[in-house]
């Protein structure tokens, strides 16, 4: 018997799960029935573990969010406002948090939650601390409900589980960076770089976040997951890293292109050929394949003499090449290591198991401007949707459209990339459904059985109608709004005055949540692309202007002020930069092509790579003597790329930087000469040697990546893409152009 399509099944079962939802409400006779569906739907994510993860966490987080109002009240019993400045900068900090990384839908479910105990309570002159407490019971109990009765559904009727479609995902990242391996290790012996790799390099880092959100449902969805989860994260972050060594090694391969690179690195064949086989044995577990082959640590050679008979800059590059192999060496090994535990076969006698937690951390306190400034957005969307409650008179449905406003306001901001106004679109889709019910079929009904049988069909038609066209988040928004319209209780009342209150509250709380977010930030794909380049540009500026060309760090009071915005990993501007790309209307950009913007994305990543190598430079010995003879170089060098950074990369000044890169590449050739003819090789220790090339690499390969954007900047039409022009939501072109995986 063949399983009927996830299109027609997944759709029944959530509308079975809100008909099961409604019988056990109408029996306990509890109001508000829709707070347990809204659960449910939003806990649904089509499969069985990512459901169960979800439910937990949404849980979890009603129920802290509830007692977080419960303690806000405590502290402010008879002062509004001062309750209400104080349960302003929570949400503040929830609304930040819920921005970020690190389990953010907990966040969001602590701030919403807040929102509904904090706007609940607000109907008097004071704060009512038995209804707040009621209305904390009543939701952490139907969000329990809710969440319970879907993840049973999903259990079983038909369950799907994401071990499968995580082990393929991961399958598919290994697969993609052994293309990049492969294509990369070609061009070390002249070979032309295949084609495919442009697509492949952006297909990495989105997948990966991807692979995360999938690894936590295959976690709950056996116990071998659970138990080897977290290797298994370790493993993601591993071929993170393995990611970032690929794609430095491209960046630098350009500055030994003519080398007959063997000769300075004798054992090269033999360690990519080392290399090689631990990319297809781990690829032979990845597939549940026993290993044929046990890899080893490998040192790569480096041949002194023949590395110093070369021309300086291109003993730099050499030098960069082998300590960019060293660390594919040791990344690719540690994956071996950790797949061959995860699958339980043989593993190298050196392998150990000394990582603990996973994803890395950064030093001091980071703020992200972006998420700064989103959150505050959002912030002043409960303030205008408060006032509006408070001084409009009689608002329908009261508290709940500050609430609503809330909602809407806070996952825009939870998901910045995407366009707000097909979200918007999609709750109106359901209210306008869940009229027709309302007014036409609703009164005519006498029973639950046929009211289950009309919430089963409307939920189905929605779904079906809406899978193949818009994304995931739209279709909850859709079902959440049918609900809520709905409203459905044991003593239920029609009346069409009501419902077209229902809709308009809606509509407005939509318009209000949207209007005030588009004050801040502007809906356009591309206005966000071009913030977030902006952003990447006085970052880097940021990262390369703090130390001064004498190498002493700046320790002003501003510069540290600036580095919390800025401690961030520069990449991830770059990450923002690329899910903003996917989502631009080129029919408003007429003499630019998307492989122009695909290709920009990738020089800004290569530019990201080559900054975050040259911070790490800065960290070697230097000789002193050495640095001295240099200084006029070096600070020449500082003036020219800081003013670069500084300035708007526009087609003129594209052109100015490059046009007289040879020379300059030449003249410092040969001051470095002059200076260790003045010195003496033999003065240098072996770490200041290696330091010093280390640097100069560093400094080429920021060089060649700065006019390698601006070779492909000079293309672009800037003055269109900054021009003022009327509102364009992405509307049209929703996420069609994106991959499945950029879209989740």
């Amino acid at each position: 018997m063949t399983t009927p399509p996830r299109r027609i099944i997944e759709p029944l079962k959530l509308g079975l799960a809100i008909a099961i939802i409604y019988a056990i409400a109408f029996y306990m006779d509890w109001g508000k029935a829709y707070w347990a569906t809204v659960a449910a739907i939003s806990v649904n994510l089509l499969s069985t573990g990512l459901t169960l993860y979800r439910g937990l966490i949404r849980t979890l987080g009603t129920a802290v969010g509830g007692f977080l109002a419960l303690v806000v009240i405590a502290m402010f019993p008879q002062d509004r406002w001062a309750y209400m400045a104080t349960a302003t900068v929570v949400l503040f900090v929830l609304g930040y948090k819920a921005t970020g990384l690190k389990e953010p839908y907990f966040f969001l479910i602590v701030l919403i939650t807040f929102m509904v105990v904090w706007a609940g309570v607000q109907q008097y002159t004071i704060t009512d601390s038995k209804q707040a407490f009621d209305i904390v019971t009543l939701r952490v109990t139907q969000t329990w409900m809710g969440s319970l009765v879907m993840i049973l559904i999903m259990v079983y009727v038909f369950p799907y589980r994401t071990v499968d479609e995580f082990e393929g995902l991961a399958r598919r990242r290994w697969g993609i960076q052994r293309k990049l391996y492969d294509s990369y290790r070609g061009m070390l012996f002249g070979q032309p770089p295949a084609e495919e790799t442009k697509q492949l390099r952006l297909e990495d880092v989105p997948l990966y976040h991807y692979s995360m959100f999938k690894l936590h449902g295959a976690q709950e969805d056996t116990f071998e997951m659970m138990e080897v989860g977290h290797d298994w994260h370790h493993y993601l972050d591993l071929t993170a890293a393995q990611y970032d060594a690929l794609e430095s090694l491209r960046g630098s391969l350009a500055e030994v292109e003519g080398l007959d690179l063997t000769k300075f690195l004798p054992n090269l064949e033999a360690e990519l050929a080392e290399i090689g086989q631990r990319f297809e044995q781990t690829d032979r577990m990845l597939a549940k394949k026993p290993p044929t082959y046990v890899p080893q640590h490998m040192a790569i050679t480096l041949n002194e003499d023949e590395t110093r008979a070369l021309p300086h800059l291109k003993e730099a590059a050499v030098r960069m090449v082998r300590r960019q192999l060293e660390k594919l060496e040791e990344v690719s090994l540690s994956a071996y290591d950790c797949i061959a535990k995860i699958r339980m076969y043989e593993r190298p006698a050196g392998a150990h198991d000394d990582h603990h937690g996973h994803g890395h951390g950064g030093q001091g306190i980071a703020l992200d401007p972006f998420r700064l400034l989103s959150t505050f957005s959002f912030i002043v969307a409960v303030w205008v949707a408060f006032l509006v409650w408070i001084y409009v008179y009689d608002i329908p449905r009261g508290s709940l459209f500050p609430c609503f406003v809330v909602i809407v306001a806070s996952i825009a901001a939870y998901r910045p990339e995407m366009s707000h106004v097909i979200y918007g679109a999609a709750w109106l889709v359901g209210v306008a459904l869940a009229g027709v019910c309302y007014v036409f079929i609703m009164h005519n009904l006498s029973g639950h059985l046929q009211f289950s049988i009309m919430v089963i069909a409307g939920v189905f038609l929605l779904q079906y109608w809406l899978w193949p066209h818009v994304h995931p988040i739209a279709r909850i928004f859709t079902t959440i709004g049918f609900t809520i319209v709905i409203d459905a209780e044991n003593h239920q009342h029609y009346n069409l005055v009501i419902f077209l209150q229902q809709a308009l509250w809606m509509g407005t709380a939509i318009f209000t949540a949207l209007a005030v977010r588009f004050l801040f930030l502007p809906p356009q794909p591309d206005k966000m692309l071009l913030r977030n380049l902006d952003r990447f540009f006085r970052h880097a500026d940021l990262l390369i202007s703090s130390e001064d060309p004498e190498g002493k760090a700046e320790q002003s009071l501003s510069r540290r002020l600036r580095m919390i915005f800025y401690r961030n990993s520069l990449l991830q501007t770059a990450s923002m930069i690329a899910l903003f790309a996917w989502q631009i209307d080129y029919r408003w950009f007429a003499r630019t092509k998307p492989e122009q913007v695909q290709e920009l994305v990738r020089r800004v990543y290569a530019l990201g790579y080559s900054v975050e190598a040259l911070v790490e430079a800065r960290k070697a010995p230097l000789a002193a003597r050495l640095e001295a003879e240099l200084i006029d170089e070096k600070r020449e060098w500082h003036q020219i790329i800081e003013e670069w950074f500084r300035r708007r990369p526009g087609a003129a000044h594209a052109s100015g930087l490059a046009a007289d890169y040879e020379a300059r590449l030449a003249n410092l050739e040969k001051r470095i000469e002059e200076a260790f003819a003045r010195i003496g090789e033999e003065e240098l220790t072996r770490e200041e040697y290696d330091g010093f090339y280390g640097m100069l690499g560093a400094y080429r390969g920021v060089s060649e990546a700065v006019r390698e954007y601006a070779r492909i900047a000079s293309e672009f039409d800037w003055e269109r893409w900054y021009e003022t022009r009327f509102l364009n939501t992405g509307l049209e072109v929703g996420l069609g152009a994106a991959p499945p995986e950029i879209a989740r």
